[in-house]
């Protein structure tokens, strides 16, 4: 068997030979590209949980990116796995031969000047902690441990009567979650949302809307949790720089759990003040809504600028839920070019919400990426990911994971680049040991466009 994984990485490498690179297809506007590489890897892991990636293995890398765009469509899919060949015995692996982090990604956007239509679909399984890392569930619970995790998920939108006197946008999202070889206490789970507002232009600096969203989350074996707000609101403009928007909406929050089951229901109101300044905007917002964990109020003053040669956007604020302390927020974006050859791009996102217990939970997701030109042929690259849910209520109930790596690429010549790096990654979570996982690769890379 490893003779016929070492003679499948060599026939996939050989695949571009006998493709004509040039090629283009029929059709204008499609474009194409296929990535393969060759890369010889150690992984290190220790802490709870089946070591399923550790040792030393050759690793081929696949790629595949197909576009399509059209004056009213475009269509985006891509596709991504790994093939590893361990050098040395790993007992954890289920089979000699499998994909490691597949990835798929479809994208489509139809747009008029009446309507836009959007839907996208994708699906990945990656190790547990790294998942807490994805768009896909960054306001989901951040999980810890060894196994594998399986997302697929889908998202669409549609807009109708755009820039006419009333106009109706409404959005759809599906995830389901699923767990291998992982800790009895991660559960399989399904969440779908509703999200829906009718508007109405009464003239051309006022509006009128209604809306109602709804959420539900289902886990096998676990709890279930429903929520609703249906509601009205306006819009007005102030000035030609100030605009202010205000609603009104009754609030529904159930969670249905064997062990304590709760259902609260209120008023909440949203209150939000946006003025321009030469240098971008100011914005002020207040909000109260109704939870399991009682009533959640927040306040929060937010800045959006120009900083040549780059932007900054951020808010600081502050939320209360029920009778529990005050707790500070920042939200971050940052995308600011530091010289003629380096590039620094930054995302905090913070956030109070409820867990799958129904636990008051302060949820942080930081994004940071450095990227350097060193000269015409090499590059250098770094990130810095982290995810973490804080429950101050809760006895070691705090997790959190985060990844730092670091890598340099280098143009060998005929479109194929020389990569290498090294990553480091901590799950920690307060009821157990840290796991700790240490990468380092190098390895051979190339894209063929067609």
């Amino acid at each position: 068997m490893q003779v016929e994984k070492a003679v499948l990485a060599g026939l996939l490498l050989a695949v571009p030979a006998v493709l004509p690179v040039s090629q283009t297809f029929a059709q204008d506007g499609v474009r194409g590209s296929l990535t393969l590489g060759e890369t010889l890897r150690s992984v290190t892991e220790t802490g709870p949980g089946i070591n399923e990636n550790e040792g030393t293995s050759l690793v081929t890398e696949l790629g595949f990116r197909l576009s399509s765009e059209t004056p009213q469509d475009q269509l985006l899919f891509t596709f991504s796995t790994l093939v590893p060949l361990y050098a040395d015995d790993n007992d954890s692996l289920n089979s000699d031969f499998f994909f490691e982090d597949p990835t798929a990604r479809m994208l489509y956007t139809r747009e008029s000047r009446s309507s836009l239509f959007t839907f996208s679909g994708s699906y990945r399984q990656t190790d547990v902690g790294t998942s807490s890392f994805f768009d896909e569930t960054s306001d989901q619970d951040v999980v810890t441990g060894g196994g594998r995790r399986t997302l697929a998920s889908v998202r669409s939108g549609i807009t109708l009567g755009r820039d006419a006197p009333i106009t109706f946008d409404g959005s759809y999202r599906f995830l389901d979650s699923s767990y291998e070889d992982a800790a009895p206490s991660l559960l399989d789970s399904q969440t779908q949302s509703i999200d829906t507002e009718l508007s109405f232009r009464l003239s051309p600096v006022a509006s009128a809307f209604v809306f109602a969203d709804w959420e539900e989350e289902n886990e096998d074996g676990g709890s279930d949790r429903t929520t609703t707000s249906v509601g009205v609101g306006a819009r007005y403009s102030i000035s030609a720089r100030t605009d202010v928007s205000a609603s009104l909406f009754l609030d529904n929050d159930e969670i249905i759990n064997s062990d304590n089951d709760r259902d609260e229901d209120g008023l909440g109101a949203r209150f939000s003040v946006n003025h321009a300044v030469p240098n971008g905007s100011w914005r002020v917002g207040m909000s109260s809504r109704q939870t399991v964990d009682g009533t959640r109020n927040g306040l929060s003053l937010g800045r959006q600028m120009l900083i040549l040669p780059g932007s900054l956007d951020f808010s600081l604020g502050v939320s209360r839920t029920g009778d529990e302390d005050i707790e500070p927020l920042a939200n971050v974006t940052l995308n600011m070019a530091l010289t003629d050859t380096s590039n620094l791009v930054a995302s905090l996102r913070q956030s109070v919400d409820s867990d799958n217990d129904g636990n008051n939970t302060i949820r942080t997701r930081l994004n940071m990426s450095y990227s350097y030109d060193i000269n015409s042929l090499s590059s250098l690259s770094g990130n810095f990911l982290l995810a973490s849910d804080n429950r101050p209520s809760v006895t070691g109930g705090d997790e959190t994971t985060y990844q730092i790596g670091l890598r340099y690429r280098h143009d060998l010549g005929q479109d194929w680049d020389l990569i290498s790096g090294i990553s480091f990654e901590n799950e920690q979570n307060e009821s157990s040991a840290d796991r700790i996982t240490r990468t380092i690769f190098v390895g051979v890379e190339r894209t063929f466009d067609f």
